[in-house]
């Protein structure tokens, strides 16, 4: 994208008289900027013309080679991005990932497309300041892909050029039943159980919205799960809903989602609860 301006300077000098008027035309390119200058002196009746053009050089740590930008990059922060679908889900970018290109990485007042190589430069974030990075999901190149975490944040500094590597995950949906074991009857699939998937001890969230990972048994037993990332998963029964209908989960309800878009099944088997010595007691 192209931006023009235009800029005008009046001037005079009281010691010796004189005025001179003036007027720049500038055009900003992605990595320089052009100006022409005309500057007009009343008392001789001169012209002088001008052709100016500026550009900043840094080094990006990505590609290990240098680039030219617009001015200021010394005095402001930089940021080198890349993008990847990682593939070995080790959220290191390594010759087994895919670079991802034409994806937008955000920063707080400007976005810029990966190259082919899935990496791009974003320039002026400011000395000092606090800058949130993230990749634009809208602009991934399949729905099932999605950021691993939710941004970068950095502290811009003048002339550094910071390093940002963006894994993008493959996601997944789950699949199951929920089951029902009475004493010494027939497992059937039951309605209306509350089952949600944590991962390391904390609740998961999907990749949309980052809402909890809670999914409500229909009819038959049926419950669903949309947008998993990947990872080590339990499933788990809603505390309060398994205490007031005294309701056990059989097993340990293991699952583990791949580093590749799938549709996993799962069963979950419920029992009621051993009543323990202790409620019998207060039973008593």
């Amino acid at each position: 994208e192209q931006i023009k301006a235009l800029r005008g300077q009046f001037a005079y000098a009281f010691a010796g008289g004189g005025a001179q008027a003036g007027i720049s035309a500038i055009r900003e390119f992605d990595s320089f900027t052009i100006s022409a200058d005309a500057i007009h002196a009343f008392d001789t009746g001169s012209w002088t013309l001008g052709l100016r053009l500026a550009a900043s050089f840094g080094h990006d740590p990505l590609r290990g080679r240098a680039f030219m930008a617009r001015p200021g990059i010394a005095g402001q922060g930089a940021v080198a991005a890349r993008a990847y679908h990682d593939r070995d889900g080790d959220c290191r970018f390594s010759d087994q990932d895919l670079p991802l290109g034409e994806v937008d990485v955000i920063a707080f007042n400007q976005s810029v497309s990966t190259r082919a190589d899935g990496t791009a430069l974003l320039a002026g974030l400011g000395a000092g300041q606090r800058v949130s990075l993230q990749l634009d999901s809208a602009s991934l190149p399949d729905i099932a892909l999605a950021p691993a975490s939710g941004g970068i944040e950095i502290i811009a500094r003048p002339g550094r050029v910071h390093r940002a590597d963006f894994a993008v995950v493959a996601l997944s949906e789950l699949e199951g039943t929920v089951l029902f074991t009475p004493e010494g009857g027939a497992a059937r699939g039951v309605s209306g159980v509350r089952l949600q998937l944590v991962r390391d001890g904390a609740a998961a969230a999907t990749a949309a919205d980052e809402r909890e990972l809670w999914a409500r048994s229909e009819v038959g037993g049926y419950v669903y799960f949309e947008q998993v990332r990947p990872g080590a998963y339990q499933l788990l029964l809603d505390p309060a809903q398994a205490e007031r209908l005294n309701l056990c989960l059989a097993g340990d309800n293991q699952l583990q989602v791949g580093n590749e878009s799938d549709l996993l099944s799962f069963e979950v088997d419920l029992r009621p609860c051993p009543v323990s010595a202790e409620r019998v007691a207060i039973a008593h």
